[in-house]
């Protein structure tokens, strides 16, 4: 049975990588040699004393709590979840910019974002529109917008 030429290059790479793992580990290291280990000193140990279960534990008062105002707020506490934007806020926040009726079909454009009776984008939710106004939810918030145009 006659070897490949690929067969016989990767014979030959192994003998070289092999030759060389030889020559490194037995010729070239055998100057240095290493101290046998010592033995590990002893010495004497606390022994351990256990207690029947009866005698009552003594609890360690925990030290005082410490609190400095001085510097700001804890980075590892949350921010207060219960503050909101008021209603102002809420409703500048909203930018109506106009109102589209077209084959009995009314759009609103808020924010940039057209939208429809009953449609939610963005977080707002178009309730009803009637007139010049559009009745809104937003964040859980009911908000009017009156278009002024």
């Amino acid at each position: 049975m006659a070897l490949k030429k690929s067969e016989k290059r990767i014979l030959v790479i192994l003998g070289v990588v092999i030759a060389i793992f030889l020559l490194d580990r037995f010729v070239l290291s055998g100057g240095d040699k290493k101290e046998p280990p010592r033995p590990a000193t002893t010495r004497e140990t606390r022994r351990t004393v256990t207690t029947p279960a009866e005698e009552p534990v003594q609890k360690r008062e925990a030290g005082p709590k410490v609190r400095y105002d001085n510097w700001g707020r804890d980075p590892f506490t949350f921010l207060d979840p219960t503050r909101q934007q008021t209603a102002a806020q809420l409703e500048a926040s909203l930018d109506l910019k106009g109102i589209i009726r077209k084959g009995g079909k009314i759009f609103v454009l808020i924010n940039g974002y057209i939208i429809a009776e009953g449609e939610e984008k963005e977080g707002i939710r178009v309730e009803r529109i009637e007139g010049n106004q559009v009745f809104c939810v937003k964040d859980g918030r009911r908000i009017t917008l009156e278009w002024k145009g």
